[in-house]
């Protein structure tokens, strides 16, 4: 699955402590602006517009050249001792990345249960025990409440992951019922359960993501006129709206609809910015539909493109077996 952890710790207003595989890390700052010291020791900083998606990151001095301990800070924010024993337990499980004691906090403290058995499906994952995972978030998704809403979870602890949507396209995302879902659908689909993938993704609200999921979802399993009624008005603006060209011209040409392919696979291809899985996916789409229109030399030229940015990509090989046989 290609999924990363990691989990935050508020300090104090604008200040936290993140806990990864590669160590600890601290930032402060706020919307706009933010300090970040790596667990490498590199210091960064962050500026963006806030609400836009748009930022700059640039090195704010180099790595130190020994291991020194981080400065004094003060003590995590934490329930205090009067806090009931479930939001003590809760905190106390998290912070330890305790995926049994997460789990036993279903029949102890059932008020906590949803977002513990986010965070213990995504403590799964980590381990790689995929089927554990998919039954605890089905049942989370089932309740049909948001786990993000719990007390400990808002006030004390985030947790992210990063998910492969589709080829080009990851996501980092926290355990909102939303992220859960979409997660629960990459599980399901890595499976070979294309319909129960389809089942969860169908489900949600509308978004980038969603449309990404579905319309790879939908041209694996040859639903093509639901490629094509999902990504209706689509230009390419970022990755996942390049993608999204490239599955509409991939639609298109699997009905033999072959000037609109092109067009759509045109879009895709627009900007050379995308990721390298995309214009991949939309050359060799383009070469495909060129050869069934019986323009030999296009597609040899698209083939040839491909070669020239991956010389190994995996269907380079049956690509010019097919425009020589052809």
């Amino acid at each position: 699955m290609g999924l990363r952890y990691r989990k935050s710790i508020k300090l104090f207003p604008g200040v936290k402590m993140t806990f990864s595989k590669s160590g600890v890390s601290y930032s402060a700052g706020g919307k706009g602006f933010r300090v970040t010291k790596t667990a490498s020791g590199r210091v960064q900083k962050t500026v963006g517009l806030p609400g836009t998606g748009l930022y700059h990151v640039s090195p704010a001095g180099s790595p130190s050249r020994r291991s020194t301990p981080p400065p004094s800070r003060p003590r995590p924010s934490r329930p205090s001792m009067f806090a009931p024993k479930g939001e003590k337990a809760l905190y106390a499980a998290t912070v330890a990345n305790d995926v049994a004691a997460l789990e036993c906090l279903w029949a102890e403290h059932p008020e906590h249960a949803i977002i513990a058995a986010s965070l213990a499906a995504i403590l799964h994952l980590n381990a790689g025990n995929n089927s554990r995972a998919k039954e605890l978030l089905a049942w989370v998704l089932g309740t049909g409440q948001e786990p993000t809403n719990d007390p400990v979870y808002r006030k004390f602890v985030t947790a992210s992951f990063t998910v492969p949507i589709a080829a080009g396209v990851s996501a980092q995302l926290t355990p909102t019922r939303d992220g859960l879902a979409l997660l629960l659908a990459e599980l399901y689909q890595e499976a070979g359960d294309l319909a129960a993938a389809i089942n969860v993704v169908e489900s949600l609200d509308q978004s980038s993501l969603r449309s990404v999921s579905l319309a790879e979802l939908y041209s694996t399993t040859d639903r093509h006129e639901d490629v094509i009624n999902l990504t209706n008005g689509v230009a390419n603006a970022d990755d996942a709206t390049a993608l999204l060209c490239a599955f509409r011209g991939k639609a298109f040409r699997a009905l033999g609809r072959n000037e609109a392919a092109r067009e759509s696979l045109r879009e895709a291809l627009k900007s050379r910015k995308r990721d390298a899985a995309i214009r991949h996916l939309a050359l060799t789409e383009r070469a495909l539909t060129y050869l069934q229109e019986g323009k030999k030399a296009m597609a040899r030229k698209d083939a040839e493109r491909l070669m020239a940015e991956d010389a190994t990509h995996p269907d380079l090989e049956g690509l010019l077996a097919a425009i020589d046989d052809s």
